[in-house]
């Protein structure tokens, strides 16, 4: 009996740990489901998302919201938010680098458009989530406005997060003029689907004449 319990005790160890090795290797390689058209679809998103931070920043700093309390809960709420796109923006990166994309490379990047928005993208919101974790130790709502207009730091992370998203903006105007893989695959399909119809067309043709003639013969013969 005591027997049957250890062996029953390291069957379940054994399952744990076996489903613990599988989940981490399933995270580990989780970049590898992704395809291109996710990545864009995260990029509009993370672009959103950037946009929404800079709006409501820019209230703050033009007085056109006033907290009741600072830091507002709102910077807090909007970092968190911002937490789980980081975790997509460096798996696109991850799907670039497993293709053999050179990512340093502005030359690369710029041949590579949708890998460009992507770095651009990792870049734009690393900085506004760094920069709302920034502006939340402020001390009150006016230094953050003094910053702003005095070129201290919150004035250059806001003009940095500017400065990504319209990285943005260019590669996505690059990559909107290159037909995607999708695309592609339909233009190829389609040629080749009217090439293969055009091709067999005069068989077709003489198969048709072929079948008319003997029904016409039969009918006669009947006759």
């Amino acid at each position: 009996m005591h027997k049957l319990k250890h062996t029953c005790y390291r069957f379940k160890f054994n399952a744990v740990l076996l489903l613990l090795l599988l989940s981490l290797n399933s995270y580990a390689h989780e970049y590898s489901n992704l395809n291109e058209i996710m990545i864009d679809r995260a990029n509009d998103s993370i672009s959103s998302s950037i946009v929404q931070v800079q709006s409501f920043l820019t209230d703050i700093f033009r007085q056109r919201y006033k907290p009741e309390v600072w830091p507002d809960v709102k910077l807090t709420i909007l970092r968190n938010d911002l937490m789980h796109q980081k975790e997509e923006a460096n798996m696109s990166l991850d799907y670039f680098a497993a293709k053999g994309i050179n990512i340093q490379s502005t030359e690369v990047l710029f041949d590579n458009p949708l890998a460009g928005r992507s770095v651009a993208a990792s870049q734009g919101i690393e900085t506004a989530y760094a920069m709302l974790t920034y502006v939340t130790t402020l001390e009150s709502q006016e230094e953050f406005i003094k910053q702003i207009y005095s070129g201290g730091m919150s004035a250059h992370m806001y003009n940095l997060i500017t400065s990504y998203r319209e990285k943005m903006d260019l590669y996505k105007s690059i990559f909107i003029t290159v037909p995607g893989p999708g695309q592609q695959l339909t233009d190829t399909i389609t040629n080749d689907t009217v090439g293969e119809w055009t091709s067999t067309l005069p068989y077709i043709i003489a198969l048709a004449v072929s079948c008319i003639v003997i029904v016409v013969l039969l009918i006669r013969k009947k006759a």
